[in-house]
């Protein structure tokens, strides 16, 4: 494989990762702006897709582990944020909520 090879498929990569990250990050946008409107039965779908889309993020099992925590589901609201925990242990945020 020459230089030229190998920089097209180097591109093609970051390529991937910066739509995963636009679409990761529109994902929680939406949420937040679902919550922002008190459209709250429209705020844990993104959510749950941002946690797929990339599971090795805190702040998508933060942010689900809180509207869950919000609304009464202790369970779900304990393994997200021990996720979260997991993930970023340095973010107090997540210490306070658990």
């Amino acid at each position: 494989m020459d230089s030229e090879e190998q920089s097209a498929i180097i591109d093609q990569q970051m390529s991937a990762s910066v739509n995963k990250s636009k679409q990761y990050t529109k994902l929680l946008l939406v949420s937040d702006y679902f919550l922002s409107v008190h459209k709250y039965t429209k705020v844990e779908e993104p959510l749950l897709q941002a946690t797929k889309l990339c599971p090795e993020l805190a702040v998508g099992h933060a942010k689900l582990g809180e509207f869950h925590l919000r609304y009464g589901d202790i369970p779900s609201a304990k393994e997200h944020l021990e996720t979260a925990r997991r993930l970023d242990p340095l973010d107090v945020q997540n210490l306070v909520n658990l």
